[in-house]
């Protein structure tokens, strides 16, 4: 008990506390040490305003010391004329070199826009050439999409059960004609609800825009019309017994997408064999 008393005391005792006062003012001679260090940075890659002002003092100077100088070297007004004659020819090349240098300047200003429209003209070529990968990124994501869209599509009309479910419907049509006043049967009431599901579900796809129609009734066109002529009356009699006329409106409308697809396809081949 001696032991564990000592241990928790001796951490306390043996623990030096922090000096504030000390740390402070280090804090202090570092930041001050910093601030005049940054000042020095800023003051020499400042624009030299000093050379600035001592360059308009000395030309002011220079202009007002002009003529005492001239007073004390020529007492007479004429020799003031002739010495101030003699440098005629230095005003006229101080002309000649400001007008050079304007037409320089007017020339550097000319290059200048020339390079900003070739660099606007690439920056234009640059965004055009985004907005082109942009756009080939998009259509290849859509055409992944509509891939796997077709491929639930056949995964749908491929089962086996639908595709037995398309087998029997036709052949209970094909022997029994249909049921009297369309009471559906057993057998024509499975068979055929399952066709009207299946291509209802896949008319839907190609609706919301999940699936290209073409992608469909390029492969499928003789099935869904054929499947649409099996499942009519069952769709017309099962439309009025729920008073819906929303049943199946999908499968109708890919069985007439497919329909018109038939009919410029046979259009087309028979064009052909004329020409033949």
């Amino acid at each position: 008990m001696l032991l564990s008393v000592l241990q928790r005391r001796i951490p306390a005792v043996m623990t030096p506390k922090p000096n504030f006062h000390r740390l402070s003012l280090g804090n202090l001679h570092r930041g001050a040490d910093m601030s005049r260090s940054g000042g020095e940075v800023q003051e020499s890659g400042g624009i030299g305003w000093r050379f600035v002002v001592g360059l308009f003092a000395f030309i002011f100077i220079t202009w007002t010391a002009t003529p005492i100088v001239l007073i004390a070297l020529h007492d007479k007004l004429e020799e003031r004329g002739q010495f101030g004659d003699q440098f005629g020819s230095v005003n006229a090349l101080f002309t000649g070199l400001a007008f050079a240098g304007l037409i320089v300047t007017v020339l550097l200003q000319r290059k200048e826009l020339t390079l900003q429209r070739q660099e606007l003209a690439l920056t234009r070529q640059e965004l055009r050439r985004s907005a082109d990968a942009q756009n080939a990124a998009q259509e290849s994501l859509k055409q992944t999409l509509y891939a796997q869209s077709f491929k639930v599509a056949l995964e749908i009309l491929e089962d086996d059960k639908v595709r037995q479910a398309r087998f029997d419907l036709s052949q209970l049509i094909n022997r029994y004609g249909y049921p009297n006043d369309l009471q559906l049967e057993t057998d024509h009431r499975i068979a055929a609800i399952t066709v009207m599901r299946t291509f209802d579900a896949v008319g839907t796809m190609v609706r919301r825009g999940m699936l290209p129609a073409e992608y469909l009734i390029d492969a499928w066109s003789g099935s869904i019309t054929h499947g649409w002529a099996l499942s009519e009356p069952f769709v017309v009699q099962i439309r009025k017994e729920r008073s819906d006329p929303t049943i199946c409106r999908d499968f109708e409308q890919l069985s007439r997408m497919a329909f018109q697809y038939l009919s410029q396809e046979r259009a087309r081949s028979k064009s052909e064999g004329r020409a033949a």
